[in-house]
């Protein structure tokens, strides 16, 4: 198995609504709806990235914004 692309912040759209990998379109709504779009595929640009890599990420910067939003 090929290793996967690196995932970072700056490919992740955030707002009030949900998160979205905007490589892939994984998004995970608010409610927790997640829908995993091209998420461990390979991609037409021939990046891939790993599911659990994504998940973790999105799930990391949600619970960032909540605890701004709680904070500010």
């Amino acid at each position: 198995m090929a290793l996967g692309s690196m995932v970072t912040r700056e490919q992740f759209e955030i707002t009030d609504e949900g998160i979205v990998h905007t490589p892939t379109g994984y998004s995970r709504k608010r409610n927790g709806d997640e829908d995993i779009g091209q998420t461990g595929k390979t991609l037409p640009s021939g990046e891939h990235y790993p599911l659990d890599e994504v998940r973790v990420w999105a799930e990391r910067l949600w619970i960032e914004r909540v605890r701004k939003k709680i904070l500010v």
